[in-house]
């Protein structure tokens, strides 16, 4: 199977998968369904073109799981993650620790804490950041 993912020779922050194309640079928010796409895709690749991060405390993640290729970074935990080095960061969370130019994508439950964690990221200088405001919620489709 070939994969259908293709760089922007200019800038790594405009992605195309098949007929969904996902530029970091002006979207602000993903669907369902692209974000459904972006993942089935890219599952093969071990340098994904983006970083889905889940802003759940780990309670909630053990009682629902995460979206497959996320990884979890409590809101309340962000902003002492950055004072962190690349080694301790990434023994900590268990993924290299994001640099500003990386495309980002955050979740929560309902789409309010993933919007918190985006602003403290852009507060420390990152970029490329996306929320995907359907959230846990949608994605699961938890009834609460």
């Amino acid at each position: 199977m070939t994969s259908l993912i293709q760089f922007n020779h200019i800038t790594k922050n405009i992605v195309k998968v098949g007929e969904c194309s996902i530029d970091f640079n002006q979207c602000h928010f993903i669907t369902k369904q692209d974000l459904e796409i972006l993942i089935r895709e890219c599952l093969e690749f071990k340098n994904k073109p983006y970083t889905l991060i889940d802003v759940r405390n780990r309670k909630e993640v053990e009682e629902t799981g995460k979206i497959e290729t996320a990884y979890n970074l409590p809101l309340d935990e962000i902003e002492s993650c950055f004072s962190l080095d690349d080694t301790n960061f990434e023994l900590k969370y268990l993924f290299s620790k994001p640099q500003p130019t990386d495309n980002l994508i955050f979740y929560c439950l309902r789409g309010r804490r993933s919007g918190m964690a985006i602003e403290k990221f852009k507060s420390a200088g990152y970029l490329f950041l996306i929320n995907y405001s359907g959230s846990a919620k949608e994605w699961f489709n938890l009834d609460i």
